[in-house]
């Protein structure tokens, strides 16, 4: 009977040595794993596009560091139950390794980086690839035909301290959190998590303003005064602070203009929601969804201008605005028709311009365009803020940053989790 309990157990850690499979993690867009036989170029040819490095890393604490171009001559087979790395006679022999069980990838983009933010300032980004690299120590280099590859061994293990309880806590669902002591941030193979969510950034010192406290702002004035609320479409902090905008003679220089936390992601949806419902994460749409629902309780004649789309459903009755002249923006139709409506029986308007936002898509966040055109829109704000008897609050819905890949504002940095908002009036 002994026997047999032995040889069983036998059986099953046989077993589970033949499912064994190897991790592969780093800057990856979905969770992989190995379990057949392959040369290391299939990842970077058919998985991981854009794979520039891979981190080979050793059940013993070992990790060989190779470029893309040795990828070619490095196979993984399964040999006595273990996955081993067999490299051509092409790279250097510190590059075999007979246990291994992980591959780390490194491209430049990753979906799951990590954002440090601090206030107004992005400090640091984060990849999983660099996180893991981070947690080994550089031994030696060796070159061969002209390849380089580092050896490394672990030195630790990732973490990501907190330094205080007032740190936000931002998930990649658009939850948010503030930090405590006990909250530990772990790397799990191609993505941060606490407690078992994706992260997407850690804020502190996070400004104290944000769009569900602007809603609730504006309900409340409403209860005494008129209100004209003007969103400009991808006006971010980083651009109103950019060189190119300090013009003192500008309507808005004197003002006090202050950063808008945006909800994450930080698109115009997520954030139309949280300024129309005062609610922090966009829920799933259901029919009976209205934004700005609690303003049309307050208000006893509400009005909303927007661009040609309607983006949402509301109590409160919208206007589209078409592009008429076909100058290729509806802004000027929009300016136009609350200049028409400012001095009617409306105590609150709701305006929406977009084309700034377009301009940057087209040609760049910073580009001399977006600057230009702001002046018109700024020429819009210092008429209708002149013309408008109550109160006048400016603000956005999210910023813009430039990159590789297209001009984007998804990214959870400052560039784009900060808007601007001010009180003109």
């Amino acid at each position: 009977m002994r026997k047999l309990i032995l040889f069983l157990i036998l059986l099953i850690l046989l077993g589970a040595c033949s499912k064994r499979k190897v991790n592969v993690t780093g800057n990856l867009d979905k969770p992989l794993k190995l379990n057949k036989p392959v040369n290391l170029s299939v990842f970077s040819r058919d998985e991981i596009p854009g794979a520039k490095h891979a981190l080979l890393i050793g059940s013993d604490g070992t990790a060989v560091f190779v470029p893309k171009k040795s990828f070619a001559y490095l196979d993984i087979d399964k040999h006595k139950g273990k996955w081993e790395v067999k490299a051509d006679n092409t790279l250097p022999p510190v590059c075999n390794i007979t246990d291994i069980e992980e591959i780390c990838f490194y491209k430049t983009y990753s979906n799951y980086e990590l954002y440090v933010l601090n206030n107004n300032k992005t400090e640091k980004r984060i990849t999983p690839f660099r996180a893991r690299k981070n947690e080994f120590l550089l031994i030696g280099n060796s070159i061969k035909n002209e390849i380089l590859v580092s050896k490394f061994t672990r030195e630790n293990n990732y973490s990501l301290p907190l330094e205080n309880d007032s740190t936000l806590i931002i998930f990649k669902n658009g939850t948010e959190k503030l930090s405590s002591m006990e909250d530990i941030i772990e790397l799990d193979n191609f993505y941060f998590s606490l407690e078992g969510d994706t992260l997407s950034a850690i804020w502190k010192n996070p400004p104290s303003i944000n769009l569900s406290l602007i809603h609730d702002k504006v309900v409340d004035e409403l209860k005494m005064k008129r209100v004209l609320l003007i969103l400009i479409d991808g006006l971010g902090w980083s651009f109103w602070q950019h060189p190119g905008m300090n013009i003192t003679t500008s309507f808005l220089h004197d003002k006090n203009i202050e950063p808008l936390r945006i909800p994450y992601p930080p698109l115009t949806r997520n954030s139309l929601w949280s300024l129309g419902t005062g609610g922090r994460v966009r829920s799933k749409k259901k029919p009976e969804d209205e934004y700005f629902i609690q303003i049309s309780q307050v208000s006893t004649n509400p009005l909303i201008i927007e661009g040609d789309v309607i983006l949402y459903s509301s109590p409160i009755t919208q206007l589209a605005m078409l592009d008429k002249n076909n100058n290729g923006s509806s802004d000027d139709e929009i300016y136009l028709q609350a200049v028409q409506s400012i001095n009617g029986e409306h105590d609150f308007i709701f305006l929406n311009f977009h084309h700034l936002d377009e301009i940057d898509h087209e040609l760049g966040a910073y580009s001399e365009e977006r600057v230009k055109y702001f002046r018109v829109l700024e020429d819009y704000i210092s008429i209708l803020t002149t013309l408008w008897s109550g109160s006048v609050y400016l603000i956005s819905d999210h910023g813009m940053h430039n990159d590789k890949i297209g001009n984007t504002n998804y990214k959870a940095t400052t560039e784009n989790l900060l808007g601007i908002w001010s009180k003109l009036k």
